[in-house]
């Protein structure tokens, strides 16, 4: 549809083609068709992940190999592109042939009038709300749990007991912690969800956690495996729940209140880019 389009002339001089992901095996011939037919169009890709990232499902599978010049191109005949962290923007520059100035850190968007009702914790629920892949180091989340010896946690894994949204975010709203081990992350969408249902995050300080994330929330992030680390932070995070909630909700307040307003400008600033 979109060749039709303009080998008949429905595109035009001035408009602009904005990809939502800029991975996109195909978009170097739509390049090509466009720049055969001399049409001054513009690219603006938002960008995920790739193969520079070494933790990435793509590099995993060895695609690496041929997807590090495919990228280099994409960059080339982008004309913008669009990260959420600062750590993704410098991960790309560090990686790939690419032109600083090209690139904008946005923070991807986020409508928030389906975040659900948020209701009180009965309960000291942890969970582990990311999908089960290597980069996520779910068996971390495991030796968590066997470590623990508080009667009061429990622990759930979202994707070990539901398929569905609607329970997910019920999971979420029950929980009083979220608990990432991640190895990759270039913006972290099921904590950033977690936090937006109200869960008290516990993240590693590395990727882009160590930008989006106060300390409070933060535990030591060098070592990839530190569950010592992470049931350290739980410990004290939980005591100090009950001694100074007022601290934690102040803190997590804070933090929701960012991602909302981040999340609603979002869209206006990446339309303000394919102008």
């Amino acid at each position: 549809i979109l060749i039709d389009k303009m080998k008949f002339g429905r595109v035009v001089n001035g408009d602009t083609f904005l990809f939502l992901d800029g991975w996109f095996p195909g978009v170097e011939l739509v390049a090509y068709i466009r720049d055969g037919l001399g049409l001054k169009v513009k690219f603006v890709a938002l960008f995920h992940a790739g193969t520079y990232d070494p933790a990435d499902f793509l590099t995993q599978k060895g695609m690496e190999v041929w997807g590090k010049h495919l990228e280099n191109s994409w960059f080339a005949l982008y004309d913008k592109i669009i990260v959420a962290t600062q750590y993704h923007k410098d991960l790309l520059i560090k990686t790939r042939k690419i032109d600083p100035q090209k690139i904008s850190v946005v923070f991807f968007p986020m409508k928030l009038d389906w975040l659900p009702a948020l209701t009180p914790r009965n309960n000291l629920q942890v969970v582990f709300p990311h999908r089960l892949a290597p980069e996520k180091q779910p068996e971390l989340f495991k030796e968590l749990e066997e470590l623990n010896t508080d009667q009061q946690l429990t622990f759930v894994c979202t994707k070990r007991i539901t398929s569905s949204k609607k329970r997910y975010w019920e999971i979420l709203r029950q929980s009083t912690f979220a608990v990432s081990t991640a190895l990759q992350e270039t913006w972290g969408i099921a904590m950033i969800e977690s936090v937006l249902a109200g869960c008290i995050p516990i993240v590693p300080d590395r990727l882009s956690y160590s930008e989006l994330y106060p300390s409070i929330f933060k535990y030591p992030g060098t070592k990839v495996d530190n569950v010592v680390e992470l049931k350290y932070k739980l410990d004290c995070l939980k005591v100090q729940l009950s001694r100074e909630p007022h601290l934690i909700a102040t803190a997590l307040s804070s933090l929701q209140q960012k991602f909302a307003v981040l999340g609603h400008t979002a869209i206006p600033t990446i339309l303000s880019h394919c102008c």
